[in-house]
């Protein structure tokens, strides 16, 4: 089991935020978790 595995969402403070989290995944070559949904759907941006 990995962090993945039970990922709900992850909400960053802001845009900006969220863009370095997004680049992050794409880095490491995570587009989607293990249960299909895509890294793009379970981050936000809180404003």
């Amino acid at each position: 089991m990995t962090l993945l595995d039970n990922l709900e969402a992850i909400v960053a403070p802001d845009r900006k935020a969220k863009m370095n989290i997004l680049m992050s995944f794409k880095k490491r070559g995570i587009t989607h978790l293990p249960d299909g949904r895509k890294i793009e759907d379970i981050v936000w941006a809180s404003h």
